[in-house]
C-alpha cells in the first residue's frame, strides 16, 4: 500500500512539473513537421466545410424561393 501511494505521489508530481510546457517541444523535429502538416490540412478542411455551408445555406435558400412561388403559382 505505501509503495504504491508512493508512486502516486512520484507520477503527481512528474504530471505538475509537466503542467504548462510546450509539448510541441518535447516531439522530435519530425513529429513537429507532421504536426504543422495534420493543422494546415485540418485548417483546409474547415475551410472547405465553411464553404459548403455556405453554398447549401444558399441552394436552401433559393429552393425555398423557388417552391413559394411555385405554390403560389408565381412561376
Amino acid at each position: 500500500m505505501q509503495a504504491d501511494l508512493e508512486a502516486m505521489t512520484s507520477s503527481q508530481r512528474s504530471l505538475s512539473s509537466e503542467l504548462g510546457t510546450e509539448l510541441m517541444a518535447r516531439l522530435s523535429e519530425e513529429d513537429q513537421n507532421e504536426v504543422d502538416q495534420i493543422n494546415a490540412e485540418f485548417q483546409q478542411l474547415q475551410e472547405r466545410l465553411r464553404s459548403a455551408l455556405t453554398e447549401r445555406s444558399a441552394v436552401g435558400f433559393t429552393a425555398c424561393i423557388v417552391y413559394c412561388r411555385f405554390n403560389s403559382g408565381h412561376l
